[in-house]
C-alpha cells in the first residue's frame, strides 16, 4: 500500500520539480530551489495529504535525512583544505560573532515581551542555530563553493553545527531530560569517539581498503566512499553530534580518493554529485518545503517578526563587523550573513522540548516555529539574488 504512495509521490515530486526547475534557470534562478516551491504548494493543496500517511511520510523523511548526507558529503569532497586552514583564524571569529549577537538580541526580544529571563536567556540561543545544509547545495550552483565565502560559510556552519549540540543538551538539562543522549558528558564522550573513528578511517582502514583496489571499478568506488560516508554518519548520529558533521567530515577524509585525477575515482566523484543534485537533494528541499507550516506565521505576526529579525539582524550585523578591519568586504560580508540565515531543524527541537516540558507557552511556541518557517523559505531566495547579482565579485 505504501509503496504505490511512495512512487506516486516521488513521480509527481520528479515531474514538477524539473518543470518549475527549467523555468526557474530561464529567470536565473537555480532550478535546486524548485523542489523547495513544490513542497510548499503540495502541502497546502488538499490533494498531496496522502504523503502524511504513516509509512510514506517515515520513507520521505528518511530519503531527506540521506539527502542531507548526500549534499554535504559532496561540499566536504569540495573543500579547499589548504584555503580552509588559511581562513581558520576567520572561521573562528566568524562563528563567534554570527552566534553573539542573535543570542544578545533574542534576549531582548524575550525580555521585551515580557518574559522571565530564564525563557529570555532560552529564546537567545535559538536564534544562534544555523543549517548551512540549505543554501551549500546553492552555492555550488553558482561555482562559489570553492570562494573565499563559500570556504567560509560552509566552515562557520559546520563549527556552528557542535554548538547547535551543546544548545539541544544544555535546553535538555535545564528542562530535567533523563535520557542519556542528552547529556553534555555524553556528548563529549561521543566527540572524543568520532575523532578516533575518523582518525583510524583516514590512517589506517581506508587507505589498506584502497591498497588492495588493484583495478577498481566504478562501483567499487562507490562501495568504498559509501562505506565511509555511512560510517562516519551513523558514530555521529549516535552520540547526537549530527548527520551534517559526520557527512562533511567524510567528504574531506575521502576527498584523496574520489577528487584525484583518475578516471574511476572522478567518475565516482561526478555519480556522488549526481545522486547528491539529481535524486536525494530535491528530495531533501522538497520535503523541507513539505513540512514546514506556513499558517504559523499569520498567528502571531509580531513576535514572529521580532524573532525573526533576531537572528537576520543579528548575524548580519555579527557578519558586517568584520568588515571593520578588511577581513572582508562588504559585499562578502552581505553574502556571508545572508547565507549562515538558513535555518532548519536545531530551533524546533529545542522549542518542541520547551513546549512539551510546559516551560515556553503557546503563543511563543507557534512564533519560534513560525520564524523559522520564514527563514528556510526566504533565505534560500535570497541567497539566489545575491550570488546572482554579485558572482562576479564574489569568486
Amino acid at each position: 500500500m505504501y509503496i504505490l504512495s511512495i512512487l506516486a509521490g516521488l513521480t509527481l515530486i520528479f515531474f514538477f520539480s524539473f518543470s518549475i526547475g527549467l523555468l526557474l534557470e530561464k529567470i536565473r534562478i537555480p532550478g535546486i530551489i524548485a523542489p523547495l516551491l513544490v513542497g510548499v504548494v503540495f502541502k497546502i493543496i488538499p490533494f498531496f495529504s496522502f504523503l502524511k500517511q504513516k509509512g510514506t511520510f517515515g520513507c520521505f523523511d528518511f530519503l531527506a535525512s540521506l539527502g542531507v548526507m548526500f549534499l554535504l558529503f559532496f561540499i566536504g569532497l569540495e573543500i579547499d583544505l589548504p584555503q580552509m586552514r588559511r581562513l581558520s583564524k576567520v572561521i573562528i571569529w566568524l562563528t563567534v560573532l554570527n552566534t553573539l549577537f542573535p543570542f544578545l538580541f533574542g534576549i531582548g526580544v524575550g525580555l521585551l515581551f515580557g518574559y522571565s529571563l530564564l525563557i529570555s536567556f532560552i529564546i537567545g540561543l535559538t536564534r544562534m542555530p544555523t543549517a548551512e545544509a540549505v543554501v551549500v547545495p546553492i552555492l555550488d550552483e553558482f561555482g562559489v563553493i570553492k570562494s573565499k565565502i563559500g570556504q567560509l560559510i560552509v566552515g562557520a556552519g559546520t563549527l556552528d553545527d557542535i554548538v547547535e549540540v551543546f544548545l539541544v543538551a544544555f535546553v535538555s538539562v535545564i528542562i530535567g531530560h533523563k535520557e542519556i543522549s542528552a547529556s553534555p558528558t555524553f556528548i563529549l564522550f561521543g566527540l572524543g569517539i568520532f575523532l578516533i573513528t575518523t582518525f583510524i578511517l583516514a590512517k589506517i582502514i581506508l587507505p589498506l581498503l584502497h591498497h588492495l583496489l588493484i583495478k577498481p571499478h566504478l562501483w567499487q568506488y562507490l562501495m568504498f566512499a559509501l562505506f565511509g560516508l555511512f560510517c562516519l554518519s551513523f558514530v555521529a548520529e549516535r552520540f547526537d553530534l549530527g548527520l551534517v558533521i559526520g557527512a562533511v567530515v567524510a567528504g574531506i577524509i575521502l576527498q584523496p580518493y574520489l577528487a584525484q585525477n583518475t578516471k574511476t575515482g572522478m567518475s565516482a566523484f561526478t555519480t556522488v554529485r549526481a545522486i547528491a543534485y539529481g535524486f536525494l537533494g530535491p528530495i531533501f528541499f522538497f520535503w523541507v518545503g513539505y513540512t514546514t507550516d506556513l499558517t504559523t506565521i499569520f498567528c502571531f505576526p509580531l513576535l514572529t517578526l521580532a524573532l525573526f529579525l533576531a537572528a537576520f539582524l543579528g548575524k548580519m550585523l555579527g557578519v558586517y563587523l568584520l568588515t571593520f578591519n578588511q577581513t572582508l568586504t562588504k559585499k562578502e560580508a552581505i553574502a556571508i550573513g545572508i547565507g549562515l540565515n538558513a535555518r532548519l531543524t536545531t530551533e524546533l527541537i529545542v522549542a518542541q522540548l520547551l513546549f512539551a516540558a510546559h516551560l515556553i507557552d503557546e503563543v511563543l511556541f507557534t512564533a519560534l516555529v513560525a520564524a523559522s518557517a520564514f527563514s528556510t523559505l526566504s533565505v534560500p531566495l535570497l541567497t539566489s539574488f545575491i550570488l546572482d547579482k554579485w558572482k562576479e565579485e564574489l569568486r
